[in-house]
């Protein structure tokens, strides 16, 4: 069974057994505060460990011209882990990054190199017609989606074709101005597509593109940027609850408070150990870079 935000709310409740914070703190609440915990504990511990776990891309067609490409808005920290060229042949091919100041040319050309603006990569020089077929591909951490309760997403009922899928009902406030996401309901409960607008939203939901083909039954289909489940491993769990449990104490300076945050660097602890490494059996290669593959 999938770890829900009502089973998070539930272990929180036990963690923080005052009951003065329980009685300060709803359902709303405890999420907005694990949401912020998500961020200021979860993120840069699983970042710490280097291992990928919302690393995703981004393509973008090269346009004849047109020099700058936004940074994924869901993109974590509007950071990117890495930029590469593909041509129309597949063949893949990393840009190094250079600084704003060593551009000495406003022509165009075969792309070489990129520079960031603010939210933007600037490829250099600026793509000429020649390069026509080109993608942009940009590497990302995604950012988890918003924890909300379960009656804001849908399961999957029936996986109905290429494009369209049953639930047994959806939220009220879903219209075709929206768009979705689907998030794994078992491991990491990771998104398995993020950003899919919709033709039709009823218990039947008919996509504009295809959905992505490894969807099971009772995933959930779930407006874009937010998560029914925690989108972080199992043994992360502890942690999460621990460190809103822990807020909870310490924002109403309640007894237990620094239990609490020993107990949170205790469960840190253990989850880093469970954590890492990733891949225990198989040993670091070292690629050349910049070169095509």
């Amino acid at each position: 069974m999938p770890y829900l935000t009502s089973d998070l709310i539930a272990d929180v409740k036990d963690r923080a057994f005052a009951p003065t914070a329980q009685e300060t703190f709803d359902e709303a609440a405890i999420l907005r505060i694990a949401d912020s915990k998500v961020q200021s504990v979860i993120l840069p511990l699983m970042q710490s460990l280097r291992s990928e776990h919302y690393s995703t891309w981004k393509d973008e067609l090269v346009v004849s011209g047109v020099a700058a490409y936004r940074i994924p808005a869901r993109a974590l920290g509007m950071q990117l882990r890495d930029v590469q060229l593909v041509t129309s042949s597949g063949a893949v091919r990393d840009l190094p990054q250079i600084d704003p100041e060593q551009v000495t040319t406003t022509t165009s050309g075969e792309v070489c190199a990129f520079y960031m603006r603010a939210n933007r990569v600037v490829l250099y020089p600026t793509p000429s017609a020649s390069q026509g077929g080109t993608t942009l591909r940009l590497h990302y951490f995604l950012r988890p989606g918003k924890l909300v309760l379960a009656i804001a997403a849908a399961p999957i009922s029936v996986l109905a074709s290429a494009t369209s899928l049953t639930v047994s009902s959806v939220p009220s406030t879903w219209t075709t101005a929206n768009t979705f996401d689907f998030v794994r309901a078992e491991g990491a409960s990771e998104p398995l597509g993020i950003d899919f607008a919709a033709s039709s939203v009823s218990t039947t939901l008919t996509f504009t593109t295809s959905v992505p083909t490894d969807l099971a039954l009772l995933d959930y289909v779930t407006l874009a940027g937010e998560s029914p489940i925690p989108t972080i491993p199992a043994e992360l769990r502890p942690v999460l609850a621990q460190a809103t449990a822990h807020q909870m104490l310490q924002s109403q300076k309640l007894p237990g408070a620094d239990d609490a945050m020993k107990l949170l660097d205790m469960e840190i602890r253990a989850a880093t150990t469970l954590l890492t490494p990733r891949v225990q059996g198989a040993p670091r290669t070292i690629v050349a870079r910049h070169g095509w593959l």
